[in-house]
């Protein structure tokens, strides 16, 4: 299990078939498996198929948290008002992707914070590394980074995954050194 901060890397835009191998230096267990973006219940069993462990969708799609239930994946839907949230949680979802959480921005997770104290929330969709801080603070249970750490296109070369190294590495330095502020004032 996860602790609190710690950072949460998925690989989308192609970027996971090219980096499996640096997993590992990343900090990352290299058996993680992940599938971005499901949104039918095919995805969710190829997802499966592929050994994943959890599967992350854009919103809120019923079909894929309970196929995602019935094969033992964590789902993970987007979502981004109490409704939906509650609507996610009556499906079965323990864990919500706050999406595009820079519409809202920090306070906005702070505010579903006062409904949903407890429940895992995500914030990603526009969130940038120096953003770190102020969603920690503002109670996200982890971050993830999509295109800020990955850029929109997969990688081509060793020049652009050594740039997504170097993202990640700052991401990560950004993730502890929020739970180092925390730790310290909290």
């Amino acid at each position: 299990r996860r602790g609190a901060h710690q950072p949460l890397l998925v690989f989308g835009n192609g970027v996971g078939d090219r980096v499996d191998h640096r997993r590992e230096s990343l900090g990352l267990d290299p058996a993680l498996k992940d599938e971005v973006g499901a949104v039918d219940s095919e995805q969710v069993r190829a997802a499966a198929a592929a050994g994943s462990r959890f599967v992350v969708s854009p919103g809120l799609v019923t079909e894929v948290i309970e196929t995602a239930l019935e094969l033992g994946l964590e789902p993970v839907p987007g979502v981004f008002t109490a409704t939906e949230i509650l609507a996610a949680t009556a499906a079965g979802a323990r864990v919500m992707k706050l999406f595009p959480a820079s519409c809202g921005g920090p306070s906005y997770l702070r505010a579903l914070r006062g409904p949903f104290p407890t429940i895992p929330i995500i914030p990603t969709g526009g969130v940038r590394i120096e953003d770190v801080q102020a969603y920690l603070d503002a109670g996200a249970t982890v971050i993830a980074l999509g295109s800020e750490l990955v850029g929109r296109t997969a990688p081509s070369s060793d020049t652009e995954l050594e740039w997504i190294t170097a993202q990640a590495v700052r991401a990560t330095e950004a993730v502890r050194n929020g739970a180092l502020s925390t730790q310290v004032s909290g």
